[in-house]
């Protein structure tokens, strides 16, 4: 009888225990369905016909594919079908390009790209007739903090098979970012043109004179004008004087010569003026010890302040900055 007793007191007891246990349980799962509530939760974007690692963007206006590649950010934002020059089926890709590095670079410099389909690298399409202005941007240097817009084209094959987009790292394979085409379901370039952001008060050329040693070579800056190229685009003609020092014959054409609007390089101009002698001297031999008056003109994007540097592809560098009226 005592035995009987002992058994039933243990089993209540073991009751009680397991529904105290059950209520706990209860409470945590209420606690986890608050914590739940109170995570705000970022919709991210599906876009029929891409795939890839997404970023938490606002819907309205965001970008298909994005993150960082070393230094620099990438924002996939477009892809449509063109015709190359020899009729053959392509893809252009659109994306923008952020220098968070700290010093200026252009997108050929700083990393590379492929498309591949079934397997195979494709080839660079070749596009003049219908070409767009952001294909030219991969070759322009842009400044820390600046963005660009690029586009670039690859021949598709006949399988109409999915391609995948890669920019990456070509010092380092990991660093890379990806992204999945459908070609009979692309999302159609950018549905907003881009625009460089204004910079009110680049200081890019802080610390640097208008005048100086560039390595073997004496270099002064002087005025500026402006000028039309041989399209009648409006471009700014830069005057400069260039002293051989380097003990031997050189030309001027050994500097760099560039100017940038808003953080972004311009592109160089075709002037065909033969009343400026200054336009034709840069890959003429200078003698040792002479000095000769050069010029380098360039297309305006902007009515921005324009920032013109000369180096020898290092650190030796000088600078002016021209404001336009």
């Amino acid at each position: 009888m005592k035995i009987r007793k002992l058994l039933s007191l243990i089993l209540a007891l073991l009751l009680c225990f397991t529904l105290f246990a059950c209520d706990t349980d209860k409470d945590d799962d209420d606690d986890e369905d608050e914590d739940e509530d109170e995570t705000e939760v970022t919709t991210l974007v599906d876009v029929s016909g891409v795939t890839g690692s997404k970023v938490d963007v606002p819907v309205a206006g965001a970008d298909l594919v994005s993150g960082y590649v070393d230094d620099y950010f990438i924002a996939i934002v477009g892809a449509e079908t063109v015709m190359d020059d020899d009729d053959k089926e392509s893809i252009r890709i659109y994306y923008d390009f952020t220098n968070e590095s700290d010093e200026s670079t252009s997108v050929s410099m700083a990393l590379s790209t492929r498309l591949e389909q079934d397997g195979i690298e494709n080839d660079t399409a070749y596009i003049y007739d219908d070409a767009v202005p952001e294909s030219d941007n991969k070759y322009l240097d842009i400044r820390p903090g600046c963005t660009i817009r690029v586009a670039e084209e690859f021949v598709l094959t006949t399988t109409g098979n999915d391609v995948t987009f890669t920019i990456y790292d070509w010092l380092d394979d990991d660093e890379e970012l990806t992204a999945t085409f459908t070609p009979g379901s692309l999302p159609g370039a950018p549905s907003t043109d881009f625009e460089i952001t204004p910079v009110a008060d680049p200081n890019w050329l802080a610390g640097l004179s208008d005048k100086g040693d560039v390595d073997d070579y004496y270099v002064a800056i002087g005025d500026a004008e402006l000028t039309e190229d041989w399209d009648g685009e409006q471009a700014v003609r830069i005057y400069f004087d260039f002293t051989n020092n380097s003990g031997e014959d050189a030309y001027p054409g050994t500097l760099e010569y560039k100017a940038f609007q808003d953080g972004v390089e311009l592109e160089t101009a075709y002037v065909y003026d033969d009343d400026v002698e200054s336009d034709d001297i840069l890959y003429d031999d200078i003698k040792d010890g002479a000095t000769v008056k050069c010029s380098e003109v360039f297309l305006l994007r902007s009515k921005s302040n324009i920032e013109f540097e000369v180096s020898d592809y290092g650190d030796d560098a000088i600078g002016a900055e021209y404001e336009l009226y």
